[in-house]
């Protein structure tokens, strides 16, 4: 019998999910995440995967993104409780869970390649980036380092598309059928991958050293 290896599933550790909820945005664009109770519930987590025989999970950063949810010294703060949490997840259950990818926020380039040092030695194979940050392109030249130190360590990038709703023609106020989802996330991501192969990062530049393996949702 074969394993079967999910290497894209999101998740709300414990702890993080409970810093969450003292967020004023949990009553906003967060909730629709947090009414998720399989990103946090394990009881409820684990009969799904019971299901598939052999199967297990690589376990990935829940949306939205650390950006969107906080700034400054609270925004690196939630970054490391992710990590903290998803190596905390990883070692209790290694049977379910063999792996994870990190979270970054790219807000603080520094702080983030603080955190890939970090988070590397915690056991992250490599981190979850958004497809933009607050609306800036991946390709900005400040957040050439950071990939730069994800490439020096030879670790995987998990590239997320952050597109949001958006209705489907002028006339109309909202997309129907989650269009926007089905067609506008791979749209993103499409972009932000053209864009990055585009700037050099991902031909091995002298800015950015050899090139990061990046998966695309």
């Amino acid at each position: 019998m074969s394993l079967r290896i999910d290497a894209w599933t999101h998740i709300f550790p414990p702890a993080y999910f409970a810093k969450l909820q003292t967020i004023a945005s949990a009553a906003g664009p967060l909730k629709r995440w947090m009414e998720l109770t399989p990103l946090y519930d394990l009881e409820q987590r684990f009969p799904a995967d019971g299901q598939v025989d052999a199967y297990q999970q690589v376990l990935t950063p829940s949306m939205p993104p650390i950006e969107d949810l906080a700034e400054g010294q609270a925004a690196v703060d939630l970054m490391r409780l992710m990590n903290d949490g998803l190596a905390e997840l990883v070692k209790a259950h290694p049977d379910r869970f063999p792996a994870f990818a990190g979270a970054l926020s790219l807000l603080d380039p520094d702080a983030a390649i603080a955190e890939i040092e970090r988070a590397a030695k915690l056991g992250a194979i490599g981190f979850q980036i958004c497809t933009h940050v607050r609306g800036t392109a991946l390709d900005a030249p400040r957040f050439q380092p950071v990939f730069a130190a994800i490439a020096q360590r030879n670790l995987a990038i998990w590239l997320h598309p952050v597109r949001g709703p958006q209705p489907d023609y002028p006339t109309e106020t909202k997309s129907h059928d989650e269009i926007w989802w089905c067609f506008g996330w791979p749209y993103d991501s499409s972009v932000a991958m053209a864009r990055l192969a585009f700037s050099g990062i991902s031909t091995g530049t002298p800015n950015c050293g050899s090139s990061p393996t990046t998966w695309a949702q």
